[in-house]
């Protein structure tokens, strides 16, 4: 694949349904990261959740292959971002492409992770798109244990929450929060 990469496209691209990318193959693509070979390696790949998960892992993916790799309606789970929270080389810039990005959808369940350990900015796109996503306690005791970002993304939370109650767990998170 190193190679030859017009051979490389050839494989990734082909559009046979009796040809798929195995996991193995799609980390190999993005071992030494050219773009198009990504891009061509993730519009093959079966199933489009793994492929973003394997994504976030690897330092070597950048903006491009979001705008290349991922046509079309895609889902945010919690691993998602977990694993983007951990890829201290690109994992802040793929969440914010991905949170203004045209048909991609935030789980309830990929809010607490978010809230936990990205910045205002991500969450302010991310609640600008998604005006139907419920603001709950957990997201809110989330913010408040952000060593970095805690007070921004709790603002953000708070401005768009309705009837979430501040209990005293949410108060003990944020006296707990050195920073």
């Amino acid at each position: 694949m190193k190679a030859d990469i017009e051979l490389a496209l050839l494989i990734l691209g082909h559009k046979d349904n009796s040809i798929s990318i195995t996991p193995e193959a799609f980390e190999y693509a993005l071992s030494f990261g050219t773009p198009v070979i990504v891009t061509a390696a993730m519009s093959n790949h079966a199933n489009k959740t793994q492929a973003l998960e394997l994504v976030m892992d690897n330092g070597n993916a950048d903006r491009s292959v979001f705008r290349e790799g991922f046509k079309g309606s895609q889902k945010i789970t919690d691993e998602i971002v977990k694993k983007a929270a951990v890829n201290w080389v690109n994992g802040k810039e793929l969440m914010e492409g991905l949170a203004n990005r045209d048909g991609v959808e935030f789980d309830e369940a990929a809010m607490e992770p978010i809230a936990r350990h990205f910045d205002e900015n991500t969450m302010r796109s991310i609640l600008r798109r998604h005006s139907n996503i419920q603001i709950t306690k957990d997201m809110l005791v989330a913010a408040a244990g952000n060593q970095r970002s805690g007070v921004g993304v709790m603002r953000e939370l708070l401005g768009h929450s309705s009837g979430v109650e501040v209990d005293a767990t949410i108060l003990k998170t944020v006296a707990i929060n050195e920073v």
